[in-house]
């Protein structure tokens, strides 16, 4: 297709000598300024600038309004509702509704639908659907009918408001500017060109249609006409109609559209993975060699950009524009303001900050630049406590406890934000002090905003969601970047159109508004069919004015963003017209590789050593364990210190619910320690168990609260662990007399080594000892679930001991080892786990034949026992012998 902006100069200028008197009309700035370079191309010369304007710029004039922005919008008709002393709910879960609702307004005004009948027939509707609902209506569902009751109330009281402040929102000022359409024409002397549009609302179809019936008058639309021509064909759906409608059309001394066809000769079709597989193969596109000079790729998708701009080698490119600008939201900065938000909205009184607000705030590395809270920092970690105090925050750093105080009103807040903006050294300090403004103003303008923060919280996302970063380039650029609807009136030679899916182009079902399917379909209102209509335009329009066409789909689309290949495409493959153009490739996402399938530490001298003292002090059931199961990961816990990175939470952490419950068994069981447990003195301890638990939670959660939220549900499963543990002893004591014999109890035994110059020390604590019938058992406690496989050897059990999955048997088998070493009791013993979540005694065995077991120990599982301690620690001294990750076991 020839270019459209070249034909229309040439065929105003061939008929009026020049281009003088005319206004034209453009879908936006952009094409403006592409058509003014295109007049300076045609004319080599100096001429006079040309008048010209957007179609929403020449009807806003003719009104004689401002732009009413949604935000203030929001804040007057909240403002209204609140009059009314029966509307109780909250701005910030208005004002997803308020959107919803002025998107309608402007919809109603720009289709010119009869607002109060549409409202009736909705109300109805609505009634309708909640008669025959099943089941009691929530409060949403109440408060939405509510909602819907007053939403015409709404919109008369804010049509009055518009019109008396001459404030108003686009629909509301397209209505106006038809009141003074035939005062302005009269007045004026000018000619007005429309050029490039597609489809119109009721409104400005009227308006255009007034305006373009005058004497020299003209408009012209970009299509080819082989899509003019096809009745069925979405492209053309609205400009068949006005060209039908608009009879005057023919008589006008320029036709509407100009004799142009697609010029289109080969269509590229390419299947990416995902986003990271889009931007490699876009980079990979635009790099390679070639003639053309005008190029653009169109984004259906603007979170691709952020890809783009990691992928793609800008230096190696002659000239590059990018029209669609980084989103504000994506600055460090207002992960700042978030956080900030979110803790003084969530935090009650100054008494307490919870850990997992205020620890996102203390980190952020902004903060850490204004305010020194290092120390704060590794404070509020090593205390574990829930939850910091104001005098501890202010102990710390006085500066940033006034940033943090509570009390702070929204205007408060935004002016702390506005002073730490000022700090930063960024580019964006001015965008940031706008938005900032921006929200003063409206807190300024609507008191009931100062004192709600959740609104404010709400307002602050919404205001820097639309705020975009441009970048800095010459906007007439060899390679252009934007998106579907910047490319208007502009033509390119090759072009790349990426996501092309369906809910991204075209968008589909998308409607967000209270006027569902039916109603808008009686009262004109367009639906996603009008929508769609007006993307294929869009599509058409960019394949057909290119030489060549790359179109690229995600082959791997996200559950929520996006689906299966675009409609389009399967058009292009079964249209006649294109069909026979179409090519179809594929590409594979590159990643690099990282092989952690082998990653070792070899044992340096320096090690050995620390593998020596680590013996020497005392090594634990578990972590010989740990290096059964993991040698790597026994080196970074026990030898270098290096522990999972702690999280601090708003509830008990699992290591705390352990010792919580351990704690609170010793403090039940202790009364009875070295007598027999009997169902009598079973039921004494159970009867305090509520008050041994509260114990236990004042002398190791200090910081925690226990009677309310998460704390009260962890409270009462510890109690009922506790219960469940005691009901488990008074059933077996029925038949058995055990005497308790210790408690946690802490040992430190030494082992004869087989190593020169190496000290062993086997050490580790035993929940619980008992003598039963005259033997003595070991009972281990845990708060996991555990299975009677995990604690069954074979009878040559030996190689079974240093298996990642017998590790429970090796821990309980060493237990009985140390103790009998320690203590001298006879032999033989046995060993038991109690499980909370299994609720029963698991008992250590070891096979005997075939379906048979022991749980006797005896010397010589001992003496195996000692061989495989022996096997660990020679391995561990063992120089030869690297320290490798094991990625069998998931630990």
């Amino acid at each position: 297709m020839a270019n459209f902006q070249r034909a229309l100069i040439n065929e105003i200028d061939k008929l009026y000598g020049g281009l003088d008197g005319f206004t034209f009309i453009m879908p936006s700035r952009r094409s403006i300024r592409w058509f003014e370079r295109e007049i300076a191309q045609f004319y080599q010369k100096p001429i006079f600038s040309i008048q010209a304007k957007t179609i929403d710029e020449l009807f806003l004039e003719i009104s004689g309004y401002q732009k009413l922005d949604h935000f203030e919008a929001s804040s007057i008709i909240y403002q209204k509702l609140k009059e009314n002393n029966d509307y109780k709910e909250t701005f910030s879960n208005f004002y997803a509704w308020s959107k919803s609702a002025l998107q309608d307004f402007n919809e109603i005004d720009l289709y010119t639908s009869d607002a109060n009948l549409l409202f009736e027939q909705l109300l109805d509707l609505n009634a309708i659907n909640l008669r025959f609902s099943e089941g009691e209506r929530s409060a949403f569902i109440k408060s939405h009918q509510k909602f819907l009751e007053q939403l015409q109330r709404i919109y008369s009281e804010l049509k009055l408001y518009m019109h008396r402040e001459k404030k108003a929102y686009q629909g509301h000022y397209f209505r106006e500017a038809f009141k003074k359409l035939d005062p302005y024409l009269n007045d004026g002397h000018t000619r007005f060109v429309f050029a490039g549009f597609n489809a119109f609302s009721t409104i400005e179809k009227d308006m255009v249609k007034i305006i373009v019936n005058r004497p020299d008058n003209f408009i012209f639309w970009d299509i080819n006409e082989v899509l003019l021509e096809d009745s069925l064909h979405d492209a053309s759906f609205f400009i068949r109609q006005y060209i039908q409608e608009w009879e005057f059309l023919k008589d006008k001394k320029i036709a509407p559209t100009f004799k142009t066809y697609k010029t289109t000769e080969q269509i590229v079709l390419w299947g990416a993975a995902k986003n990271q597989g889009q931007s490699q193969l876009i980079a990979s596109l635009i790099k390679n060699p070639t003639h053309v000079t005008n190029k653009a790729l169109v984004l259906s998708d603007e979170k691709l950009l952020d890809y783009l701009v990691h992928s793609i080698d800008f230096e190696s490119l002659s000239g590059v524009n990018v029209t669609l600008g980084q989103p504000l939201s994506l600055e460090l900065f207002v992960e700042l303001c978030v956080n900030y938000l979110h803790l003084i909205r969530k935090t009650k009184d100054d008494s307490k900050y919870a850990l997992h607000l205020i620890l996102p705030l203390i980190r952020h590395p902004l903060i850490d630049e204004y305010f020194d809270l290092k120390s704060l920092f590794d404070f509020a970690i090593s205390r574990q406590y829930p939850y910091l105090t104001f005098e501890e925050i202010n102990n710390f750093s006085q500066s940033f406890g006034e940033l943090i105080a509570v009390s702070v009103t929204a205007s408060k807040a935004i002016q702390n934000l506005c002073d730490l903006s000022r700090r930063h050294p960024s580019p964006q300090k001015e965008l940031f002090e706008d938005v900032f403004e921006e929200l003063n103003d409206l807190i300024q303008n609507h008191s009931f905003l100062d004192s709600d923060l959740d609104a404010l919280t709400i307002l602050l996302k919404e205001v820097i969601l639309i705020k975009k970063i441009d970048f800095v380039s010459n906007p007439f650029e060899e390679f252009q970047i934007m998106g579907i609807l910047e490319s208007r009136n502009l033509h390119f030679e090759e072009v790349l159109i990426s996501s092309l899916n369906e809910g991204f182009l075209p968008k589909g079902k998308t409607s967000s508004g209270f006027i569902n399917f039916e109603v808008k379909k009686q009262f004109g209102l367009p639906t996603f069919k009008e929508k769609d209509a007006i993307f294929t335009y869009h599509f058409y329009r960019l394949i057909d004015s290119a030489k060549k066409v790359h179109l690229i789909f995600n082959t791997e689309p996200e559950v929520l963003e996006g689906g299966e290949p675009s409609r389009f495409i399967y058009q292009l493959k079964n249209d006649s017209h294109y069909k026979h153009l179409v090519r179809e490739e594929a590409s594979f996402l590159k990643l690099g590789s990282v092989d952690n399938s082998h990653f070792e530490i070899q044992k340096t001298p320096s090690i050995i050593n620390q593998i020596k003292t680590h013996l020497k002090k005392g090594v634990s059931p578990s972590a010989l364990s740990t290096y059964i199961k993991d040698p790597l990961n026994y080196y970074k816990k026990y030898l270098v210190g290096v522990n999972e990175t702690e999280k601090i939470e708003d509830h008990i952490p699992a290591n705390l619910f352990g010792t919580l419950l351990h704690l609170a068994v010793e403090k039940a069981y202790q009364p009875m320690l070295n007598s027999t447990l009997t169902p009598h003195n079973l039921s004494k301890s159970k009867k305090e168990l509520t008050q041994y638990l509260d114990e236990a939670c004042l002398e190791e959660a200090k910081g925690f609260e226990f009677t309310k939220g998460k704390g009260i549900l962890v409270r009462n499963v510890l109690l009922k662990y506790l219960t469940q543990l005691i009901n488990l002893d008074k059933k077996r004591v029925e038949n058995e007399e055990p005497i308790l014999l210790g408690l946690e109890e802490k040992l430190l035994l030494a082992l004869c080594s087989r190593q020169e110059n190496t000290v062993i020390h086997l050490k580790g604590t035993i929940d619980r000892v008992e003598q039963n019938s005259g033997v003595v058992q070991i009972i281990d406690y845990k708060t996991g679930a555990t299975t009677q496989t995990e604690l069954s050897l074979d009878e040559d059990y030996r190689a079974q001991l240093t298996l990642p999955s017998k590790q429970k048997a090796f821990q309980l088998l060493m237990y009985a080892y140390m103790y009998h070493k320690d203590s001298g009791c006879k032999l033989p013993m046995n060993a038991q786990i109690i499980s909370s979540r299994n609720d029963e005694f698991i008992p250590l065995r070891i096979k005997t034949g075939h379906r048979s077991y022991r749980t006797e120990i005896t010397a010589a599982d001992f003496e195996e026992l000692e061989t495989a301690i022996h096997h660990i620690t020679d391995e561990l001294l063992n120089e030869k012998i690297p320290l490798v990750k094991n990625t069998e076991y998931e630990y």
